[in-house]
């Protein structure tokens, strides 16, 4: 397949949109703030591609992604503040020196052969990813201390992290830097307790707190850790299988004339049974 179009070619193209002699008027208005969300959201994409099985459409995410990287990289040109060529240099003797085992020398072109004697105390398992993973960790909590002066283990957590992935995330670090584990079997019991309390509240007409709210989905989060599932990858799944239920209840309806407004409650739950029993 010939390339018609390189990297190069995506850089002189961006230029040209916030260019304020021709370019793009809706490009040049945009900042930092004002593209954000739009990252954020080419992320997301990627992730539902990806999720989807949808590979036909992920080399296109994929590229809207990259664009909010070279769209970034250009504002803070125009600023003075980096060019894409130092996000780039940035990442590589970052992903250089984050795998020692690979670069031991910390050359990218260097040989890949391992000296005998390393300046890394490699173990003979280096294929082992528990170890690599380790390593990992040691080598971002120096960089997170060096770049901001915290030592905590929560450091550099973005808040901007969907609530589930930062809630297992704050989890794990803190799990990692000695706060005790309860075990999924005492969060699981945890849960039920939280919700015997909730279902109290409800019984005595009182309003339910945020924060009870938000102690469940803690806990929800933890278990979800504990038993080694991505929580906010669950929550999506299960959006996903919810919309096309719905969706497959109001074409069933439509059909037979009917809407979800002038059903009973009886019929509802009934059409709703018929359409997850291929599921139990």
């Amino acid at each position: 397949m010939s390339v018609l179009y390189e990297l190069s070619d995506l850089l002189y193209l961006m230029r040209r949109l916030r260019d304020r002699d021709g370019g793009c008027p809706w490009d040049i208005e945009q900042n930092f703030e004002s593209i954000a969300p739009h990252t954020l959201e080419e992320a997301y994409e990627v992730v539902d591609c990806i999720e989807r099985g949808d590979f036909d459409h992920l080399r296109e995410e994929l590229g809207d992604l990259l664009f909010q990287v070279v769209y970034h990289s250009q504002m803070a040109s125009e600023e003075n503040r980096f060019t894409f060529g130092d996000v780039v240099e940035t990442l590589v003797a970052k992903l250089i020196a984050r795998h020692p085992h690979v670069f031991p020398s910390g050359d990218l072109f260097a040989t890949n052969d391992l000296p005998a004697e390393s300046q890394v105390d490699v173990p003979a398992h280096t294929a082992d990813s528990t170890w690599v993973r380790g390593r990992w960790e040691e080598r971002k909590a120096e960089e997170r201390a060096r770049k901001k002066g915290d030592s905590s283990a929560l450091a550099d957590i973005p808040t901007a992290l969907p609530g589930l992935s930062r809630l297992q995330k704050l989890q794990k670090r803190a799990n990692r830097a000695g706060f005790p584990s309860r075990g999924a079997a005492a969060v699981l019991r945890n849960i039920a307790l939280t919700a015997e309390q909730l279902s109290q509240t409800l019984s005595a007409g009182d309003m339910v707190a945020e924060e009870q709210i938000g102690e469940l989905l803690f806990d929800c989060a933890d278990f979800a850790r504990l038993v080694s599932t991505d929580a906010e990858r669950a929550a999506r799944r299960s959006g996903r299988e919810f919309e096309r239920l719905f969706r497959a209840l109001e074409a069933t309806l439509q059909a037979r004339g009917e809407s979800l407004e002038t059903l009973s409650l009886e019929q509802k739950e009934r059409y709703w049974s018929q359409l997850k029993q291929p599921l139990e």
